[in-house]
């Protein structure tokens, strides 16, 4: 079987800044993946370079073998919050509900009743139903970040790619994310998470893609995390990191 995502030396220009250079990954089907790196690593612009949202200088993505517009429907990108317009006149119900948009048939392209069933069962499942007719606006930022999840799901995607979903959330919200993810990936979806905690790493991930700029190691957490790759990412912080929590979930670090 053809991985999930294959990354061949994908180069991304901001003017004559290197945002991202000459990435070489392959990350297979079912994998939970933390995109780490310190701040202007290229995380975000990794995320948009998979989706064509910013045009590489030179490289190529597939997905299962296939270039990302002949497998669209199989993909669902969930942005950073502050990207989204978050006074636009529209409802919770109707945001999520536009998950089902690519798979719309005929000239029309209404919305079936199983549709709209579907959009509330997964807003259920976000524990998010008793919020359908609020304006997107009135969410806390935790019940805002459910949001574009619920809709991304609701999409039924194979691949998901995720911008630091964890930001500016409380803990619960930040539990039932994870939980979430981890049942998707149990059933076989490949996760993609840009993520900047370092302590909480370790315990959400299997796999983590350090980055910046280029590709500093991606593989197995123990074996990716280590002090020579993070003093790479970070330099003296990630030494620091290291030798405060040995990544052995041993104890809760309080590294900052």
């Amino acid at each position: 079987m053809k991985d999930a995502v294959d990354i061949h030396q994908l180069t991304v220009n901001y003017e004559k800044t290197s945002a991202l250079w000459d990435i070489n990954v392959s990350i297979p089907k079912g994998s939970l993946v933390g995109v780490i790196g310190p701040n202007g690593a290229g995380k975000s612009t990794l995320l948009k370079a998979l989706l064509g949202i910013v045009k590489p200088l030179s490289g190529n993505v597939r997905f299962f073998g296939k270039p990302f517009n002949k497998i669209s429907e199989k993909i669902a990108y969930v942005p950073q919050k502050g990207s989204i317009d978050w006074d636009f006149p529209i409802t919770v119900f109707d945001v999520v509900l536009m998950g089902r948009f690519g798979k719309l048939r005929g000239l029309l392209k209404w919305y079936t009743k199983a549709d709209k069933q579907a959009a509330r069962k997964m807003l259920d499942h976000l524990e998010m139903g008793d919020l359908a007719d609020r304006q997107i606006s009135a969410l806390s930022g935790g019940q805002q970040q459910r949001l574009f999840i619920a809709r991304a799901l609701l999409q039924e995607a194979e691949i998901l790619l995720l911008d630091e979903p964890f930001a500016a959330v409380d803990k619960a919200t930040e539990d039932i994310i994870i939980r979430l993810l981890k049942k998707l990936q149990e059933e076989g979806k490949t996760i993609l998470v840009v993520h900047h905690d370092l302590n909480t790493a370790p315990h959400y991930f299997d796999q983590v893609l350090l980055l910046n700029t280029s590709l500093v190691a991606y593989g197995d957490v123990e074996e990716t995390l280590t002090s020579r790759n993070l003093s790479l990412a970070y330099g003296k912080r990630g030494e620091l990191f290291d030798e405060a929590t040995r990544l052995s979930g041993e104890q809760k670090a309080g590294f900052v």
